[in-house]
This record gives C-alpha cells, structure tokens and sequence, in this order.
C-alpha cells in the first residue's frame, strides 16, 4: 500500500504519510486542489495531484464544501433599495393627489359649470371670502362671521334655509388656507354640496 506526503498550496503546511483513500476522501472534500502538492513515500521530488493520473477519478467526483456564502446571495442591499423606492412612490403619489387638489380649486375655463337660477340661490347658503388687509374674513349669507365660529353658523343656516348646499364665492387672492377652512367647516355642518364660484 503507498502511502503520500501532502503539501497545500500557497500555505506549504504539509501531511506526513497519507493512504490512497485517505487523499481520494480530502479532494473529493475540497480540501485539497489540483495545484496541491503530493510525493510518493521514498520519492524526494514533489508534483502537483495533476500529474497522477490515479486522482482523476476522485477530482472528477468532487464536491465542493464551503459554499454557502455563494448560495445565500446577500439580500439586505435589494430589501433597502425596494423600501427607498417604496417610500419615494408613496411620496410622490401623496404629492401628486395634493397637486390635484390644490389645481381642482382653480377655475378651468374648458370646464362646464352648472348655473343656478336666482331662486334657486336664495334657497342655499351663500359664503363669501374677502380680503380685509392680509387677513381673510368671512361673510355667512352677507353676516361676518368670526373663523373660530363658521362651524356654528353653518349649521344654523342648514335649519334655517332646510337645505344642504352651499355656495362659495372668494377672488383668486384669497389664500387657498381660508377656502380649505369653508370647506371643512361646511363638511362639519353636514352639507351636501359645495357650489364653487370666482370673483365676488
């Protein structure tokens, strides 16, 4: 039986009388490369496994260990860029709703707006922003109304006139903050319906 001195590669640690089986089992392992050194014992010249056709076999059969750092593919670095562009559609889908809002407020002149007759308007309630200064002031049904009480008198013209619709009127230098008050003081009155007009 021989019996083979082993040198890796690169490190020059060497094992000291290895059997046949014993090398067959280190390459089929990988532990061991082609570019390994081996000497039969008694033998002074060191070779490389390549040059012994014996190792063909076992080299042919081998099977790679210590892969796994290339299986498992790193998915940190994916899972980070999906989450920014998420995050960055989210924003951009919240900003452009709020564009839309913002644009829906402006006359369009290509828009149809459906005309009220004259008794038809003095059945709803009638809202009108000015401005007295820089300060947005409001008029419920030609009464000023202070903004921390547009709420109360809202709801009190809803009983009064016994209908849900309002009519806005306020110029285009009015702050957009002030109709947005109307508005959500209106939805908090109950009303149905916000009838939007320019240049009162």
């Amino acid at each position: 039986m021989s019996l083979w001195d082993l040198k890796n590669y690169g490190t020059g640690s060497k094992s000291t009388l290895l059997e046949y089986v014993e090398i067959n089992e280190l390459i089929i392992s990988g532990l061991v490369s082609f570019n390994d050194e081996i000497r039969k014992q008694g033998e002074t010249i060191w070779k490389t496994l390549q040059d012994y056709p014996e190792f063909a076999e076992a080299f042919s059969s081998k099977t790679t260990i210590n892969h796994d750092d290339d299986d498992n593919i790193d998915m940190n670095a994916l899972i980070d860029v999906c989450l920014v562009l998420l995050v960055f559609f989210i924003l951009l889908t919240s900003y452009a709703k709020l564009v839309q809002h913002l644009e829906a407020a402006k006359t369009n002149p290509d828009s149809k707006i459906p005309s009220i007759s004259t008794s038809q308007a003095e059945q709803k309630t009638k809202v009108v922003i000015k401005l007295d200064g820089n300060i947005a002031v409001f008029y419920i049904n030609e009464q000023l109304v202070e903004s921390e009480n547009l709420v109360s008198v809202l709801k009190a013209s809803v009983k009064k006139l016994k209908n849900k619709d309002l009519i806005l009127y306020y110029s285009d230098d009015v702050p957009y903050q002030a109709v947005i008050s109307i508005q959500d003081a209106a939805r908090a009155a109950d009303f149905q319906q916000i009838l939007q007009a320019l240049g009162k």
